[in-house]
């Protein structure tokens, strides 16, 4: 006698020419109702009656096994897809103001005259530091190197 569990089911007995080869189960209890279809739970299955003798082996009594399994079903593909769609406009609430779309940016850089004033400040605080350079020369060639050290 053998047990198998689910999802765990027996062969056919005596299925081939081959005793070696094929299960030796013909009676399946629990696998099985009347009408032949499969039920839950585990399956007893029950071979011929046969005896051994004292340190006889038959290695030829055998249960063949397979193992249940549901296929998952292919995916539903339609005959003819569906084409996209654009969505609609939302359209703003009624007290919302709509603003007309602007089609030039604002000018944010500097103007004509800023850089005019700008250079003039360069050129000023360039003269001022060369003009105090010169008079430290000036200063220096007057009074003498024995002076200043």
């Amino acid at each position: 006698q053998f047990t198998v569990p689910e999802p765990w089911l027996f062969t056919g007995g005596d299925l081939g020419g081959d005793d070696t080869r094929d299960s030796d189960v013909i009676d399946i209890v629990g696998a099985t109702g009347a009408s032949g279809a499969l039920q839950s739970g585990p399956a007893v299955g029950r071979t011929a009656m046969f005896t051994l003798g004292e340190g006889e082996i038959n290695m030829t009594i055998d249960a063949g096994v397979f193992q249940t399994v549901v296929l998952p079903t292919p995916p539903v593909t339609p005959d003819t897809p569906t084409p996209p769609t654009t969505p609609d406009t939302p359209t703003p609430p009624e007290d919302t103001k709509v603003l007309a779309a602007q089609t030039e940016l604002p000018n944010t850089g500097l103007d004509n005259q800023t850089l005019a004033i700008i250079a003039l400040a360069l050129i000023a605080g360039g003269w001022l530091l060369v003009n105090s350079i010169a008079r430290e020369d000036e200063d220096l060639i007057t009074t003498g190197w024995s002076e200043r050290i």
